[in-house]
């Protein structure tokens, strides 16, 4: 059974916690991106953090609307119009429930496969609306991708430990907030990137799933067969 009583639950503490249950690796050792998202969708589905999301673990670069619709979306019998409804498979396919999907990639052994560099395939990610960035990095070092620039691929770096604040009376009287900022950006050649990471995607509205879709089918038009990730359409 499952059993977690930390909180807050997507603490360090619980991502420890989990990585020996769920993962099998203690603290210390390497937790991979594809790791982290296996941990982030065990607590989401066991706590219901988020009440109004779903969360989808996508693995090998592709996503499949089958399984976004049997959890965002409710059928109807009704076949009067709705603004928020999709047809699939002539059904009426209603939206209830935002989605927040994580695609895990290989595009490489060691290193990223040239077609991919050559094709810009990791950087028109970033032309997706609703991407909310790229967690990977290069060997043993995690990063967080979060847009492109002339360099490469713009990161954070997340590994700078903060002296804790452990009660609320503390937090609200505590004036250092400069502590909750990112001072820094970093760009790293996508050529030295790690070939195994994570590509995050969020949709809040139908209309923002809607415009996913659309972004999804323009990116595999321009990526062609050296796309990073596909989706497959329940039509």
């Amino acid at each position: 059974d499952f059993d977690l009583k930390i909180s807050p639950s997507f603490s360090i503490l619980s991502i420890f916690a989990l990585g020996k249950t769920v993962i099998k690796k203690e603290p210390g050792e390497w937790f991979s991106d594809a790791n982290l998202i296996k941990i982030f969708c065990h607590i989401q589905y066991n706590f219901r953090i988020l009440q109004d999301f779903e969360f989808f673990n996508f693995s090998e670069g592709f996503i499949d609307e089958r399984i976004i619709l049997q959890r965002c979306f409710s059928l109807s019998n009704d076949n009067g119009y709705n603004l928020n409804m999709i047809k699939r498979k002539e059904r009426d396919y209603y939206y209830t429930k935002n989605g927040l999907l994580f695609v895990s990639v290989r595009i490489g052994l060691k290193e990223i496969s040239e077609n991919y560099i050559a094709n810009k395939s990791i950087e028109k990610i970033f032309n997706i609306t609703n991407n909310i960035g790229i967690i990977g990095g290069k060997t043993n070092k995690a990063f967080y991708f979060i847009g492109t620039c002339d360099k490469g691929l713009i990161y954070l770096d997340p590994h700078l430990n903060q002296e804790a604040i452990k009660d609320r009376s503390k937090l609200m009287i505590n004036t250092n907030f400069d502590t909750y900022k990112v001072n820094n950006v970093y760009a790293l050649d996508v050529k030295n990137m790690s070939p195994c990471f994570t590509i995050g995607f969020l949709f809040k509205s139908f209309d923002e799933y809607e415009r996913l879709i659309k972004d999804f089918e323009v990116y595999e038009k321009e990526t062609g067969v050296n796309k990073i990730f596909s989706f497959q359409k329940y039509d």
